[in-house]
């Protein structure tokens, strides 16, 4: 489970309620990414079924035909979060800008999880 990868992080924030601000973005080895919400993983139904596929027909990791996956089977449209070949999960967090009469909102990274054959991180 993606949830169960992404525990063994650790995020440095004191506030529990600034965990809102920060999300994963999932990315393929062709560069497709998909965006899930630290409240969708920790805080919601969906992060208990989001699963990282590191074995398929008796063939593990990079070995497997599309390398490791990652789906959102609760999705109503699961597609669109189906990941092929995922390659490393970064860590980011919004941040707001305030300037009048608009805000902008940018990101910024914390942390890059390379994925592995057993769905493990190597922190960068």
């Amino acid at each position: 489970m993606l949830k169960d990868v992404l525990s063994k992080l650790t995020i440095d924030q004191s506030n529990p309620k600034l965990l809102t601000e920060y999300y994963f973005v999932c990315i393929a080895s062709d560069n497709y990414k998909v965006v899930f919400s630290w409240n969708e993983i920790f805080n919601n139904e969906t992060g208990k079924n989001v699963c990282i596929i590191t074995e398929l027909d008796e063939k593990k990791g990079a070995s497997m035909d599309n390398g490791i996956a990652l789906i959102s089977p609760t999705d109503e449209a699961t597609g669109r979060r189906y990941v092929q070949g995922l390659q490393k999960i970064i860590i980011e967090r919004v941040i707001e800008f305030l300037h009048k009469p608009h805000r902008f909102y940018t990101s910024q990274v914390l942390k890059t999880c390379e994925v592995y054959s057993q769905a493990s991180c190597n922190i960068n």
